[in-house]
């Protein structure tokens, strides 16, 4: 635990040292949220609802999945590959340190300094586009929400350590993290609700790991899932954290021997 926690603070260190670059790209999604409010705003102008979605829905739904995006996303795997490719990863692999644990430690000491920056900013922002909102704050739901984010952080830092992790045996991943991205925002609900696809689509979303990054937690806070929706939803995620976790140390155990027999 000491180990984890001094992880943690190098993580910490590493986001105080990038606070100007993370002030830089708040503005980035601060503007997008308002400018999407009053687009929204006049697109219902004609109509009640969308895909079951009132104008307040929709405008809270955009504006708290890049709050969440901002606790779940892990990014890693550029400083992975970057790891691997400049052969900083021999001072882990001959060290008594599991590099897994390390990034996972240093990517949740990044999130800490994240969120201490981002949390004042999107209350500002609530504060303008508070006749826009709906606020659902009660105590199960916060719970459900808690272990969503939680589950949805791991499952993020394993599939960006698997794809940094293909720099043992590739050149560049930038075209993997930029595929990453697009699968991401097309099946987890980020760019829109996934109740806006064909039922088919959304069902087959259903089954994969993605839908519970955004679109899943926010049906839980509009309460428009059975208690047993939930759980099931957080089982399918648990098993999909173990799928991912045992692709990652199967990548690991492969390339650490390409690692070693390249001689870097």
């Amino acid at each position: 635990m000491n180990k984890f926690t001094t992880y943690i603070k190098i993580g910490v260190l590493d986001a105080l040292e990038m606070r100007f670059q993370l002030l830089y790209w708040l503005y980035v999604n601060m503007a997008p949220i308002i400018m999407m409010t009053y687009l929204w705003s006049h697109l219902y102008a004609q109509k009640g609802e969308i895909g079951g979605y009132s104008l307040n829905m929709m405008v809270t739904y955009y504006l708290v999945t890049r709050l969440i995006n901002r606790i779940i996303s892990t990014y890693a795997e550029e400083r992975i590959a970057k790891d691997i490719k400049e052969g900083r990863l021999n001072q882990y692999i001959t060290r008594p340190i599991d590099y897994m644990t390390y990034k996972f430690g240093e990517r949740l000491g990044i999130r800490a300094v994240n969120l201490i920056i981002v949390i004042p900013i999107y209350m500002i922002l609530m504060l303008i586009l508070r006749e826009y909102l709906i606020f659902n704050f009660d105590s199960i739901t916060i719970i459900f929400l808690s272990i969503n984010f939680f589950l949805s952080l791991i499952l993020f830092f394993f599939l960006a350590f698997m794809i940094g992790m293909m720099a043992f045996f590739m050149v560049e991943t930038h075209a993997l993290n930029g595929l990453k991205d697009q699968v991401i925002n097309l099946m987890s609900g980020y760019l829109f609700p996934l109740t806006l696809l064909p039922e088919k689509l959304q069902e087959i979303f259903s089954y994969l790991p993605f839908t519970y990054f955004y679109n899943f937690p926010m049906e839980v806070y509009f309460q428009r899932l059975t208690t047993i929706q939930i759980y099931q939803g957080l089982g399918i995620q648990c098993v999909w954290i173990i799928v991912f976790y045992l692709i990652a140390q199967l990548i690991w155990q492969q390339g650490t021997k390409n690692y070693e027999g390249i001689g870097i």
